[in-house]
């Protein structure tokens, strides 16, 4: 099937053929744990779990940084199928120039050993919303640079009392949906 392959060290996107097997993604990933993404419509993003951990090459896709390799291609069903966006749309939705506010944020996690797609609850208008940390850190990503600083300065200062990462990144969290609202 049509794919993408996603190599951030070379800063290269190319069309491959996938054949949706497991054991094939965890041989061009060279990872058997992997995160899964669906945040392009109808499709999915396959990266390996462990480059976030290994300092691996980054990149964004719409807004949201994956580290490592990745394979991307259309997902229906529950079911790989063919990608449907061309290659120079995906193109178009990639950076390989990761924001020094990204690089900050998931370096912070990194040391307190929390994985960036880990995911905690959000109470919002009495409703339990789950969110990652990857999804507060581009949602104040495309902050202003002010916010931005205010942020790092919040996170440091809570690194720096012992606090709990988890609930500095809720509250951040519950400012960002309230702020959609």
């Amino acid at each position: 099937m049509k794919a993408y392959f996603i190599n951030p060290s070379n800063r290269s996107i190319s069309e491959i053929d996938y054949d949706g097997a497991i054991p094939n993604l965890y041989a061009i990933l060279d990872s058997i744990l992997i995160n899964e993404s669906h945040i392009l419509h109808n499709h999915i993003i396959y990266c390996d779990k462990d480059a976030y951990t290994k300092d691996d090459s980054a990149f964004i896709v719409a807004d949201y940084i994956f580290y490592g390799n990745a394979i991307i291609c259309g997902h229906e069903n529950s079911l790989d199928v063919d990608s449907t966006i061309s290659l120079k749309e995906l193109e178009e939705l990639t950076s390989f120039d990761v924001s020094s506010f990204y690089l900050v944020c998931a370096e912070a996690l990194k040391r307190n050993s929390i994985d960036i797609e880990d995911t905690f609850i959000v109470k919002s208008k009495d409703e339990n919303l789950e969110l990652n940390y990857n999804w507060v850190i581009s949602t104040f990503n495309i902050a202003a640079q002010q916010t931005q600083d205010i942020f790092i300065e919040s996170l440091q200062k809570a690194l720096l009392n012992g606090s709990s990462i988890e609930e500095y990144f809720q509250k951040m969290g519950k400012l960002a949906i309230d702020s959609i609202e």
